[in-house]
């Protein structure tokens, strides 16, 4: 099995595009897990790709380039303490309030079954099903088909619109 892929399998498992991605990366909003060195091409692992695709996810919802940045960093320091995504399903990382940078919580890892109670104490979250991210952005990069199924979800304040809440 593979364990690092180019900037062209990437962004294009991700569906974002490389100039996207260079410019996360030279503004500072994503960082790859390995520097590039001198005459080598840049390349992405397991951790990156799972940041990645959890970063495109939350970027399709709107949320901004910083916020979508600030949880995928959250979620690299959670996934450092994991050896790989071993859950097939419902792993979720959930951030509150996220379009607030100063009052923002560190989004958290948790899995399907402390969902709800996660859900129901949160007065505004996004949530992404990283599990399914990272497994249908593997499933583009090998060229199967990723499966059908909504991979993010997100619960805005009370009269809170896309505007108001993803600046």
């Amino acid at each position: 099995m593979k364990n690092s892929w180019t900037i062209h399998e990437v962004t294009r498992a991700c569906g974002v595009t490389r100039d996207e991605l260079n410019q996360w990366i030279s503004r500072g909003v994503f960082r790859p897990s390995e520097p590039t060195r001198r005459g080598t091409w840049r390349r992405f692992d397991c951790c990156d790709l799972a940041c990645l695709s959890t970063m495109a996810a939350l970027r399709r919802m709107d949320l901004s380039v910083s916020a979508a940045g600030r949880i995928a960093a959250d979620l690299r320091a959670a996934l450092t303490r994991m050896d790989k995504i071993r859950e097939p399903q419902g792993l979720f990382i959930i951030a509150t309030d996220p379009w607030d940078a100063e009052a923002r919580e560190p989004a958290r890892l948790t899995h399907r079954a402390e969902l709800t109670t996660e859900m129901l104490t949160a007065a505004a979250a996004v949530m992404v099903d990283v599990a399914k991210v990272y497994r249908d952005a593997r499933a583009a990069i090998s060229g199967r088909p990723a499966r059908n199924r909504a991979d993010v979800a997100c619960v805005r304040p009370t009269g809170a619109t896309t505007k108001d809440a993803a600046p």
